[in-house]
């Protein structure tokens, strides 16, 4: 599948999430390729009323040739210590984030962990991600999340020991 393709067939999959404030991917176009990692976070941070950040739509719209890497990219204001941690993780295990595929398990944006339905979410948008993995076939999927819906308990419940 290539990029558009995915960018085509997660617009016909998500439904009403389109319309929210959020983004798909994280990093660049070039990691759609099979790749070592999948890294996923919870969701996309901030106020979802801001208008200056995107809309699943408008994140998908850009997917096919966004070369941008919001770990190294973006300004993350008030979180600028996550995005330190991600990309010191990234490093102490010999990755460059520029080539490591990475998104959010649920791909809308929320202020807070709290402040979304992770499980509802996240079923909406496994599709897309099941998708992704078919294009990276990663050899390990990082996650990320401390909260009690945390896309690491939400995977382990996916996938069997071994799988």
């Amino acid at each position: 599948m290539t990029p558009r393709q995915l960018a085509q067939f997660a617009t016909e999959n998500l439904g009403s999430l389109r319309h929210e404030s959020g983004q798909v991917l994280y990093s660049g176009v070039n990691t759609l390729r099979p790749g070592s990692v999948y890294l996923l976070g919870h969701n996309p941070g901030g106020q979802p009323g801001n208008t200056a950040l995107m809309t699943v739509s408008q994140s998908l719209k850009e997917l096919p040739t966004n070369k941008a890497n919001s770990y190294l990219d973006s300004t993350w204001s008030g979180r600028d210590a996550l995005q330190r941690r991600v990309l010191w993780l990234l490093a102490g295990l010999g990755f460059h984030p520029r080539e490591v595929a990475a998104s959010n398990l649920c791909f809308v944006r929320s202020p807070s962990a709290a402040g979304i339905n992770m499980r509802k979410c996240a079923d909406r948008c496994w599709p897309v991600h099941q998708e992704i993995l078919k294009i990276v076939r990663p050899r390990l999927v990082l996650v990320y999340g401390n909260s009690g819906q945390s896309p690491y308990s939400y995977l382990s419940n996916k996938f069997k020991p071994g799988e």
